[in-house]
């Protein structure tokens, strides 16, 4: 025998009506599982081994993510209306292409040694670092390959 605690089918099944009701208000796996009684390693087992569970949990938790988004929107709208600088620039940020962050590539060449300076600079604040070495690379290399196309 298992060191595992032994549930019954009927008990197994309320348990997962329940965990999928519960994901269904809020998207959080761990907070869920307390509340009825069982391990995560659990429940990530009984999705596992029922496909019907994990399409109920899967669409649970699309539903709540959607529910999050929604309440998570309606609170910075309004902030945006008590006049909240960040908000305002997080939304325009995120929901106007005018506001996205945009970034300048500039590239000094030296037609002697095929040496090169690549600068990319931020218009509107630094978003993600990997990102822009990614960019930087990416640039460096085409140069490469035109300065080997030219000399």
């Amino acid at each position: 025998m298992s060191g595992r605690p032994h549930i019954s089918e009927k008990e197994k099944e309320k348990k997962k009506k329940l965990l999928v009701e519960l994901l269904s208000k809020t998207p959080i796996v761990e907070t869920a599982c307390q509340k009825v009684s069982i391990t995560r390693m659990m429940f990530y087992r009984w999705k596992e081994d029922d496909s019907d569970f994990t399409e109920a949990i899967e669409e649970a938790l699309s539903v709540s993510r959607e529910r999050t988004n929604d309440l998570a929107e309606s609170q910075i709208i309004n902030k945006i209306k008590d006049d909240h600088f960040g908000a305002c620039t997080f939304w325009l940020r995120n929901n106007c292409k005018r506001y996205h962050t945009k970034k300048a590539i500039t590239a000094e060449v030296d037609n002697t040694n095929k040496h090169f300076n690549i600068t990319i600079s931020e218009a509107r604040g630094a978003n993600n670092v990997d990102e822009i070495r990614k960019l930087k690379t990416q640039t460096k290399e085409k140069i490469e390959r035109l300065l080997d196309l030219v000399f």
